[in-house]
Formats: C-alpha cells, sequence, structure tokens
C-alpha cells in the first residue's frame, strides 16, 4: 500500500527537491532515487530505449498546423532522474473511437486541458528480439 501512495506522490517530491536545489542551493532527499519500486525489468529497458532515442529522432513524420491533436492520458517515467511522458494522442474532433488514438513519447509536459499542434518524429527500437516503431514529439504550441 505505501509503495503505491509512494508512486503518486515521487514525481512531485523529486520536483519539490530540484527547487529547493536550484533556489536555496539545499540538498533534500538526498536518498529518494533509492525507494525500492517492483518494476518489470523489460519495461524498464524499454523505457531506456525510449529516452535515447527521444534525444536523437530520426525523422519528422508530421507536423499538425491544421489538426487539432487532444491529449487524452499522460503517464510520466523517470529514466535516469529525467522525467519523460508517455501520451496518448488522437484528432481533436467530436467522432473520434479508440481505433484513432496512438501513443508517443516526449520529454515536454503538454496540457491535457487544450487542443495543441504537435511536431512528431519516428524511429525504431528493438525490444525483446522485435524491431518496433515509436513516434517521439519533438514540439508543440497550443491551438489558438
Amino acid at each position: 500500500m505505501a509503495q503505491r501512495l509512494m508512486w503518486r506522490y515521487y514525481d512531485y517530491l523529486i520536483e519539490c527537491k530540484d527547487f529547493i536545489k536550484i533556489k536555496l542551493g539545499l540538498d533534500i532527499l538526498e536518498n529518494i532515487e533509492d525507494f525500492p519500486f517492483e518494476e518489470d525489468k523489460t519495461l524498464k529497458d524499454y523505457y531506456n530505449k525510449i529516452a535515447l532515442v527521444d534525444k536523437k529522432p530520426n525523422i519528422v513524420i508530421t507536423e499538425s498546423p491544421t489538426n487539432r491533436i487532444k491529449i487524452i492520458k499522460k503517464k510520466p517515467f523517470r529514466v535516469n532522474g529525467k522525467k519523460y511522458y508517455e501520451v496518448t494522442i488522437c484528432e481533436a474532433d467530436n467522432k473520434v473511437t479508440k481505433f484513432d488514438r496512438f501513443i508517443a513519447f516526449t520529454k515536454l509536459n503538454i496540457p491535457m486541458f487544450y487542443s495543441v499542434h504537435l511536431r512528431i518524429s519516428g524511429s525504431a527500437i528493438t525490444i525483446i528480439d522485435r524491431r518496433m516503431k515509436t513516434k517521439v514529439v519533438t514540439g508543440f504550441r497550443v491551438s489558438t
């Protein structure tokens, strides 16, 4: 039970730690990264590879100057102390089905309550001996 509660507040504690370090120069919560989370090794490897792709995506697949995109779900994860997001995306339309959604990854904190225009790049990773295409959001702006 305490582990599930810690998952909920972990990101806030890390952000507080970083804020205090920048503003006051104090080191607090020095061993928070040592908290024992039970993680799947395959999932950890997957997120590590996603973080490497996010640093240098291959090609720009699409920019959405006319299409408005809505963020349906945003799941944060951390790799080497840096925060990334797994976002579920669909077009901001009244006739969206569950088949119109796709997943992308980003280090940008994109707002969920506004339609946005995204710059999406693509790449591929190899996980469990399979090649998988991934989408990486490299930029966004709030739709007007």
